[in-house]
């Protein structure tokens, strides 16, 4: 068998070409790892009892989710609807409401008591999207249990200004940005928002996921990345090693 000397042009592509893909590879290793990691929080997290707002917010200093009761009420404010959300094969929308819980026994400081978006749930709306819900919220002292995450990180931020008033008056986000809230409803909120449990009858649908994708599908993808990488190289090889002719 004979090798061709290829083209400078020729070798440095392909190198490139095979250290490109074996990174993407790698990198989906590690966003598996990432969600393997996720996924065993998650199950750690809503194995515990419910336990007062305040534990909760000092655990998920160390951890990712904290499973919490309160009683409190809903604020007479418009909730936010979570755009471009998909439930069952349906399109639609989540509902995150503002809510005041009471202070938790031995905690004097009522006027400082903390502001929570709650999520309330997906609700289907139109394809042509031509309408959106006015949820409205609970009247009243209500009671809510619920796991405590971090906002969810979907959606695409366009701009500054992420919350677009619908008809009805509830706001349109494109993103979960408790910061940006805030200021639009001119309320200071916990950096967290209580994912309610399923049954709640304060809320829609509830099928709360800590992930869209999870690490068998990055696994995947990692599969993909390095079969394409050694397409590369085996492409490489046969078009550079010549057998010799017989006579």
């Amino acid at each position: 068998m004979k090798f061709i000397k290829p083209r400078l042009l020729i070798a440095l592509l392909t190198l490139f070409g095979i250290a490109f893909f074996m990174r993407l590879g790698f990198w989906q290793l590690s966003r598996a790892a990432e969600k393997t990691q996720l996924l065993a929080d998650f199950n750690t997290g809503t194995q515990q009892n419910h336990q007062p707002l305040s534990r909760a917010l000092a655990q998920m200093a160390n951890m990712r989710f904290a499973r919490t009761a309160m009683r409190g009420q809903f604020l007479p404010l418009p909730s936010v609807l979570l755009d471009n959300q998909r439930e069952s094969g349906q399109i639609g929308v989540t509902v995150f409401s503002a809510f005041q819980p009471y202070p938790e026994p031995g905690d004097s400081a009522l006027t400082s008591a903390p502001v929570l978006l709650i999520a309330r749930g997906f609700i289907a709306i139109n394809p042509n999207r031509n309408a959106f819900p006015n949820p409205g919220v609970p009247q009243g002292d209500v009671y809510l249990t619920g796991i405590l995450a971090r906002p969810p990180s979907s959606g695409i931020r366009l701009g500054n200004d992420v919350l677009t008033e619908v008809a009805g008056n509830p706001l349109l986000a494109t993103r979960i940005e408790p910061e940006k809230i805030a200021i639009r409803l001119r309320q200071p909120l916990i950096e967290y928002v209580l994912q309610l449990d399923a049954g709640s009858p304060h809320g829609f649908i509830q099928n709360f996921r800590p992930s869209t994708f999870g690490p068998e599908k990055h696994r995947g993808y990692a599969l993909t990345w390095f079969g394409l990488a050694l397409t590369v190289l085996i492409v490489f090889l046969v078009l550079h090693i010549r057998r010799p002719l017989r006579r």
